[in-house]
């Protein structure tokens, strides 16, 4: 799994192949199509690093050369800090261990719990490296106008009638309930429809609505392959176009 993720982090999909029963099979693996998979390691990462970020305190913030492999980590991360991503080179962590083991052994039974290390110590022999945001974590939009929301695999049309989406619509709109009752989604979330030939996203919540990682202030036009996320952590839906004779 470390090298098929390293793999997704250089490149859009990654071809593995595994054997069952004496038969190969192959399946392709895409940094999108993993991303709701990882994101329940990912995110608690995240709002630890958002609530850092909002302290004011500048940080560079550093990643092990795993967690750098986790496609889409460093180019959230990178959002929060203005001091940006580093990444530690292979086997980084467990040399600062060994350099440092006066500071964390024990002699006894009993471990020492270690949460902080002199600044020159976390600095060390090590030369952290800068990350680059992987190529689909901002992908260009389309300028095509989009005529679905999908959400956990299904298509939902887009429509001149507002389609609300949140966690807890009311009967009485037309509206996807997307998540359940959680922290960072409103009942009523966001609205989008069709207008003028556009499709609009229409903000209505408290915690934020994010067209492609920037936030929308009261309403903006999208375009299909737009990543449109409901909160933060948040739920993320895409934006898409369906062949007018599949519609």
């Amino acid at each position: 799994m470390p090298e098929w993720l390293a793999e997704l982090s250089r490149a859009d999909s990654v071809l593995v192949t595994l054997e069952s029963e004496g038969k190969e099979r192959s399946v392709e693996l895409t940094a999108d199509g993993i991303g709701p998979v990882t994101s329940s390691l990912t995110q608690p990462v995240v709002e630890v690093a958002r609530v850092l970020a909002g302290s004011g305190v500048p940080a560079t913030l550093i990643l092990s050369d795993r967690a750098a492999a986790i496609p889409g980590l460093a180019h959230e991360l990178s959002q929060l800090s203005q001091d940006g991503v580093a990444a530690l080179d292979v086997g980084a962590a467990a040399r600062g261990a060994l350099d440092q083991r006066s500071r964390i052994e024990s002699p006894g039974s009993e471990l020492p719990f270690v949460i902080r290390l002199p600044a020159e110590v976390r600095q060390g022999p090590l030369s952290p490296i800068s990350i680059s945001p992987p190529r689909s974590a901002a992908p260009p939009s389309s300028g095509t106008s989009p005529t679905h929301v999908l959400c956990a695999g299904l298509a939902y049309p887009i429509r001149d009638v507002v389609l609300w989406l949140g966690s807890s619509v009311p009967s009485s709109e037309r509206g996807l309930q997307v998540g359940g009752p959680m922290p960072g989604l409103s009942r009523k979330h966001c609205a989008v429809y069709r207008r003028d030939g556009t499709v609009v996203v229409e903000d209505h919540s408290t915690y934020g609505t994010y067209l492609n990682d920037r936030r929308v202030e009261g309403s903006v036009v999208a375009s299909a392959g737009d990543r449109l996320r409901l909160g933060s952590p948040g739920i993320e839906l895409l934006l898409i176009a369906v062949a007018e004779d599949d519609v």
